[in-house]
Protein backbone atom coordinates (compact mmCIF):
# COMPACT_ATOMS: atom_id res chain seq x y z
CA UNK A 1 0.00 0.00 0.00
CA UNK A 2 2.95 2.00 0.59
CA UNK A 3 4.46 1.82 -2.26
CA UNK A 4 0.71 1.85 -4.02
CA UNK A 5 0.20 5.58 -2.23
CA UNK A 6 3.88 6.93 -3.39
CA UNK A 7 2.64 6.09 -7.39
CA UNK A 8 -0.38 8.11 -6.77
CA UNK A 9 1.43 10.57 -5.56
CA UNK A 10 4.01 11.20 -8.93
CA UNK A 11 1.55 10.22 -11.25
CA UNK A 12 -2.12 9.67 -10.20
CA UNK A 13 -4.54 7.59 -9.47
CA UNK A 14 -4.10 4.07 -11.74
CA UNK A 15 -7.75 2.27 -10.94
CA UNK A 16 -9.02 2.80 -13.98
CA UNK A 17 -6.13 2.74 -16.44
CA UNK A 18 -5.49 -0.73 -17.67
CA UNK A 19 -2.25 -2.06 -19.20
CA UNK A 20 -1.95 -4.34 -21.53
CA UNK A 21 0.65 -5.77 -22.46
CA UNK A 22 2.02 -7.28 -26.00
CA UNK A 23 4.97 -7.83 -28.14
CA UNK A 24 5.20 -4.59 -29.75
CA UNK A 25 5.74 -2.59 -26.37
CA UNK A 26 8.72 -0.81 -26.20
CA UNK A 27 10.96 -0.15 -22.70
CA UNK A 28 12.11 3.17 -21.82
CA UNK A 29 14.91 4.05 -19.32
CA UNK A 30 14.46 5.99 -16.00
CA UNK A 31 16.21 7.50 -13.26
CA UNK A 32 15.05 7.80 -9.76
CA UNK A 33 17.95 10.11 -7.62
CA UNK A 34 17.93 9.74 -4.10
CA UNK A 35 19.82 12.37 -1.89
CA UNK A 36 21.12 11.72 1.45
CA UNK A 37 24.10 12.24 4.11
CA UNK A 38 27.22 10.38 4.68
CA UNK A 39 30.46 10.35 6.24
CA UNK A 40 33.55 10.70 4.73
CA UNK A 41 36.72 10.15 6.11
CA UNK A 42 40.19 11.52 5.90
CA UNK A 43 43.40 9.27 6.20
CA UNK A 44 46.03 12.05 7.35
CA UNK A 45 49.86 11.89 9.03
CA UNK A 46 51.43 14.60 11.26
CA UNK A 47 55.01 15.29 11.50
CA UNK A 48 56.04 16.21 14.87
CA UNK A 49 58.65 15.39 18.01
CA UNK A 50 55.34 14.12 19.92
CA UNK A 51 51.90 12.77 19.96
CA UNK A 52 51.10 15.92 22.28
CA UNK A 53 52.46 18.27 19.87
CA UNK A 54 51.02 16.79 16.55
CA UNK A 55 47.29 17.11 18.40
CA UNK A 56 48.59 20.90 18.78
CA UNK A 57 48.90 21.19 15.45
CA UNK A 58 45.68 19.58 14.75
CA UNK A 59 44.04 22.34 17.01
CA UNK A 60 45.92 25.07 15.51
CA UNK A 61 44.76 24.06 11.90
CA UNK A 62 41.46 24.25 13.05
CA UNK A 63 40.90 20.60 11.34
CA UNK A 64 37.51 20.42 13.04
CA UNK A 65 36.54 23.02 10.10
CA UNK A 66 39.34 22.88 7.57
CA UNK A 67 39.34 19.89 5.10
CA UNK A 68 42.85 18.74 5.89
CA UNK A 69 43.16 17.84 1.79
CA UNK A 70 43.57 21.75 1.63
CA UNK A 71 46.14 22.27 4.24
CA UNK A 72 48.47 19.05 3.12
CA UNK A 73 52.26 20.46 2.63
CA UNK A 74 53.95 17.36 2.02
CA UNK A 75 56.11 17.76 5.22
CA UNK A 76 54.04 18.43 8.78
CA UNK A 77 50.62 17.57 7.37
CA UNK A 78 50.45 14.91 4.72
CA UNK A 79 47.04 14.02 3.73
CA UNK A 80 46.94 10.52 2.38
CA UNK A 81 43.40 9.26 1.37
CA UNK A 82 39.69 9.74 1.60
CA UNK A 83 37.10 7.15 2.03
CA UNK A 84 33.11 7.17 1.94
CA UNK A 85 31.34 5.29 5.01
CA UNK A 86 28.76 3.47 3.47
CA UNK A 87 27.62 2.11 6.49
CA UNK A 88 27.04 5.82 7.57
CA UNK A 89 24.31 6.86 4.80
CA UNK A 90 21.18 7.48 5.26
CA UNK A 91 18.16 8.84 3.56
CA UNK A 92 17.59 12.48 3.52
CA UNK A 93 13.54 14.08 3.68
CA UNK A 94 12.30 17.59 2.05
CA UNK A 95 12.20 18.70 5.51
CA UNK A 96 15.65 18.45 6.23
CA UNK A 97 16.58 20.29 2.45
CA UNK A 98 14.79 23.49 3.09
CA UNK A 99 11.92 21.71 1.49
CA UNK A 100 13.66 20.96 -1.61
CA UNK A 101 13.11 17.66 -3.07
CA UNK A 102 15.31 14.62 -2.38
CA UNK A 103 13.79 12.29 -4.50
CA UNK A 104 13.58 12.80 -8.54
CA UNK A 105 12.71 10.62 -11.08
CA UNK A 106 13.79 11.09 -14.35
CA UNK A 107 13.71 10.69 -17.73
CA UNK A 108 16.37 9.46 -20.00
CA UNK A 109 16.97 12.82 -20.87
CA UNK A 110 17.25 13.88 -17.41
CA UNK A 111 13.79 15.42 -17.61
CA UNK A 112 12.26 15.62 -14.33
CA UNK A 113 8.61 13.46 -14.24
CA UNK A 114 8.04 13.75 -10.15
CA UNK A 115 9.82 14.61 -7.01
CA UNK A 116 9.04 14.63 -3.06
CA UNK A 117 9.17 18.48 -2.58
CA UNK A 118 9.80 21.86 -4.19
CA UNK A 119 12.59 22.42 -5.97
CA UNK A 120 12.03 24.28 -9.31
CA UNK A 121 15.45 25.47 -9.59
CA UNK A 122 16.96 22.39 -9.69
CA UNK A 123 18.70 21.46 -13.14
CA UNK A 124 18.96 17.64 -13.44
CA UNK A 125 20.79 17.44 -16.73
CA UNK A 126 23.63 18.54 -15.03
CA UNK A 127 25.09 16.29 -12.79
CA UNK A 128 27.87 15.61 -10.41
CA UNK A 129 29.45 12.12 -10.28
CA UNK A 130 32.24 10.67 -8.30
CA UNK A 131 35.40 9.36 -10.86
CA UNK A 132 38.60 7.82 -10.14
CA UNK A 133 41.35 9.08 -11.51
CA UNK A 134 44.87 7.72 -12.11
CA UNK A 135 48.14 8.58 -13.68
CA UNK A 136 51.71 7.36 -13.87
CA UNK A 137 54.12 9.12 -11.04
CA UNK A 138 56.01 10.51 -13.85
CA UNK A 139 53.09 12.51 -14.97
CA UNK A 140 51.97 13.89 -12.54
CA UNK A 141 53.32 14.70 -9.09
CA UNK A 142 50.99 12.82 -6.13
CA UNK A 143 49.77 16.74 -4.30
CA UNK A 144 49.07 17.95 -8.35
CA UNK A 145 45.74 20.07 -7.70
CA UNK A 146 42.34 18.46 -9.17
CA UNK A 147 42.65 21.53 -12.25
CA UNK A 148 45.54 19.76 -13.15
CA UNK A 149 44.79 16.48 -13.03
CA UNK A 150 41.26 17.33 -15.16
CA UNK A 151 43.14 19.22 -17.77
CA UNK A 152 45.74 16.47 -18.27
CA UNK A 153 42.84 13.89 -18.79
CA UNK A 154 41.08 16.64 -20.84
CA UNK A 155 44.60 16.83 -23.11
CA UNK A 156 44.63 13.25 -23.63
CA UNK A 157 47.82 10.68 -24.53
CA UNK A 158 51.37 12.59 -24.34
CA UNK A 159 54.70 10.94 -24.57
CA UNK A 160 55.71 9.27 -21.71
CA UNK A 161 58.60 11.38 -20.35
CA UNK A 162 60.80 8.52 -19.96
CA UNK A 163 60.16 7.31 -23.36
CA UNK A 164 58.57 9.41 -26.24
CA UNK A 165 58.04 6.28 -28.08
CA UNK A 166 55.31 5.36 -25.46
CA UNK A 167 52.02 7.38 -24.50
CA UNK A 168 51.14 8.58 -20.99
CA UNK A 169 47.86 9.68 -20.11
CA UNK A 170 45.42 10.57 -16.88
CA UNK A 171 43.29 7.08 -17.09
CA UNK A 172 39.40 7.77 -15.36
CA UNK A 173 37.67 5.20 -14.19
CA UNK A 174 33.89 4.91 -11.79
CA UNK A 175 34.40 3.62 -8.72
CA UNK A 176 32.55 0.30 -9.80
CA UNK A 177 35.68 -0.10 -12.62
CA UNK A 178 38.61 1.18 -10.17
CA UNK A 179 37.30 -1.90 -7.62
CA UNK A 180 37.09 -4.53 -10.20
CA UNK A 181 40.74 -3.83 -11.61
CA UNK A 182 41.91 -3.61 -7.95
CA UNK A 183 40.40 -6.78 -7.32
CA UNK A 184 41.57 -8.30 -10.50
CA UNK A 185 45.07 -7.45 -10.33
CA UNK A 186 46.58 -5.96 -6.40
CA UNK A 187 49.37 -4.71 -8.67
CA UNK A 188 46.99 -3.22 -11.47
CA UNK A 189 48.04 0.65 -10.29
CA UNK A 190 52.03 -0.03 -8.30
CA UNK A 191 53.31 2.90 -10.16
CA UNK A 192 50.22 5.49 -10.25
CA UNK A 193 49.16 7.63 -8.13
CA UNK A 194 45.00 8.14 -7.73
CA UNK A 195 42.06 10.47 -7.03
CA UNK A 196 38.73 10.77 -6.39
CA UNK A 197 37.72 14.05 -7.66
CA UNK A 198 33.84 14.62 -8.25
CA UNK A 199 32.72 15.88 -11.79
CA UNK A 200 29.96 17.52 -13.69
CA UNK A 201 28.49 15.55 -16.29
Amino acid sequence: MKNHKRIKECFGDFENIKLTINQNMNEYTFYQDHKGTIWQRSHFSVNAESLNEAKQIIAANNLSSNFVGDLDDGQTIVFHKSEYLYDTLSSMVPDHNQGHATIIVLDSNHETICMNGHDPQVDRSVRKELRVFAWPYKLLPRNASDEEILKAWENGPIPAPEDEREMSEVEIYTPDEFSERINDNKCAFDNYYVRFIIITL
